[in-house]
């Protein structure tokens, strides 16, 4: 992990997903990485569930003020 950048991106598989995953899949994603209203996501994508029922991260505290919205950078996409 690098701590300037997010572990999480917003994958969009269209309204209707080819894949149902659940909270706890460990998934493979392949795509096209666009920015999508100052996001990061991925496009085009084909997603395979790996395995599922897998432990969720520990939650990272974020401290508020920030200095600068920048600095929310790295938790961009992750959940919260």
């Amino acid at each position: 992990t690098k701590p300037l950048t997010s572990e999480g991106i917003f994958i969009f598989d269209g309204t209707t997903p080819a894949v149902d995953v659940n909270e706890g899949d460990l998934v493979q994603v392949i795509g096209d990485v666009t920015e999508f209203n100052g996001l990061t996501e991925l496009t085009n994508v084909t997603v395979s569930i790996v395995r599922s029922n897998n432990p969720l991260p520990t939650a990272t505290d974020v401290n508020f003020p920030v200095t600068a919205v920048s600095d929310l950078e790295s938790y961009e996409g992750m959940l919260w």
